[in-house]
């Protein structure tokens, strides 16, 4: 829920968290990302430990709202794709 997977990522027997950013071209493998988490473009976590080791998104993380503004953009996409034909 409200999370972001970015371009390049790869998530591969993991669980992710609500209110997660996975920047692009990380990879999170065999882990679970707590809630709230975001895992730094270009990162590989591994390890659980790597994993709980992940900052938390604040106020101040400049992609905190990310999946709003795609969320929306998506959609407008969706509705100019859809008149298209009317």
């Amino acid at each position: 829920n409200d999370t972001f997977v970015g371009m390049k990522a790869f998530v591969f027997r993991s669980r992710v968290g609500s209110r997660c950013v996975i920047e692009p071209g990380a990879i999170v493998m065999g882990v679970t990302i707590a809630t709230g988490r975001y895992v730094p473009a270009g990162s590989v976590i591994r390890t659980q430990a790597e994993a709980d080791l992940l900052p938390r998104i604040s106020s101040d993380y400049p992609l905190a709202k990310l999946n709003e503004g795609v969320v929306h953009v998506n959609k407008q996409l969706a509705q100019a794709y859809n008149q298209r034909d009317q």
